[in-house]
C-alpha cells in the first residue's frame, strides 16, 4: 500500500498519473464493467432472498450512509442510541461502502458495492448503458438528475456513462429494499450528495418517511430533521419557536 501511495505521489507530480490511469483503466474495461454488472445483481438478489424476520407489529426503519468509516466513527454509535429508544422497531440498513473485511453477517445489514463519497468507484471507465438503462434515464427525471449531478461533482475522475449507470443501478437497489422490507421511515445520512436526493424521491414516492441525519451542532451530538436539512430545517424556518423554547438543566450542562 506504500509503494502504491508513493509512486502515485511521484507519478502525480509528473503529471502522468492520470494519463496512465486512464491506460490502465481502458485497458480493464470490460472486466471491470462486468464485475460492476455482478456485484450490482448479488447485492438485489441478497436483498430479495432476505428472510423478513421481524415481528409482524414492529415497524421497520431503514438506514442508509457510510457507517464504518474510520474518519467518521460515531456515526455508528448514534444509530446505536436510535436503536435503543425505538425497541419496538426493526432496523435494516443499506451501508453506501465495499462491505470491509472484518465486518460482520447480519441479515438486516447490506453493502453497496459501489460507494461514491468513499471513493469506492472505477475511475475512468466508459460503461455501455443497456437499452433499460437508457430508458430509465430517458422516463425518469430524478435519476436523469442524479446522474447529472454526479458527473458534475465527481468529473475529474468519473465518466459521464458510468455516472449515468450507477444512478440507474442505485434506483434499482433503493427500490428493491424499500419493496421487500417495507419500511415506514427511512432514515438519510445528509440529504444533499446526487443519489440521496433520487433516494429521498423514491422513499416519498412509495410513502416511506425520510428522515435526514447529521452531526449536530455541539460536538457529540446529532441533529435528525424532518422537514429537510440546512436551510430547509424547521430551526432555520421556524427559529422564532425554536428560539423561545425553554431549556433544561441537563441541556444546559
Amino acid at each position: 500500500m506504500r509503494l502504491r501511495s508513493l509512486i502515485r505521489e511521484i507519478t502525480t507530480k509528473l503529471h502522468l498519473y492520470k494519463p496512465l490511469y486512464c491506460v490502465y483503466s481502458m485497458l480493464l474495461q470490460r472486466e471491470k464493467c462486468k464485475q460492476f454488472d455482478r456485484e450490482f445483481t448479488c447485492l438485489l438478489d441478497e436483498i430479495n432472498n432476505a428472510p423478513v424476520s421481524y415481528p409482524s407489529h414492529a415497524d421497520t426503519v431503514l438506514f442508509t450512509g457510510i457507517f464504518y468509516e474510520e474518519k467518521k466513527p460515531t456515526i455508528r454509535r448514534f444509530f446505536s442510541e436510535i436503536e435503543e429508544c425505538l425497541e419496538d422497531a426493526a432496523f435494516i440498513y443499506l451501508d453506501e461502502q465495499k462491505k470491509p473485511e472484518k465486518a460482520e453477517d447480519c441479515w438486516a445489514h447490506h453493502y453497496m458495492p459501489r460507494a461514491i463519497r468513499a471513493s469506492g468507484y472505477d475511475f475512468f471507465i466508459s460503461y455501455p448503458l443497456t437499452k433499460e438503462m437508457k430508458r430509465t434515464l430517458h422516463e425518469n427525471a430524478d435519476v436523469r438528475r442524479a446522474a447529472e449531478l454526479l458527473y458534475l461533482r465527481q468529473s475529474k475522475d468519473m465518466t459521464r456513462s458510468y455516472a449515468c449507470a450507477l444512478a440507474c443501478w442505485y434506483n434499482r437497489v433503493y427500490r428493491t429494499i424499500i419493496d421487500h422490507y417495507q419500511p415506514k421511515a427511512a432514515v438519510i445520512w445528509c440529504k444533499f450528495p446526487a443519489l440521496h436526493t433520487l433516494f429521498d424521491s423514491i422513499c416519498k414516492e412509495k410513502g416511506v418517511i425520510p428522515l435526514y441525519m447529521e452531526y449536530g451542532s455541539l460536538p457529540g451530538t446529532f441533529a435528525l430533521e424532518r422537514c429537510g436539512q440546512m436551510g430547509e430545517s424547521r430551526i432555520a424556518t421556524d427559529y422564532r419557536t425554536f428560539r423561545e423554547r425553554p431549556t433544561t438543566q441537563d441541556e444546559e450542562e
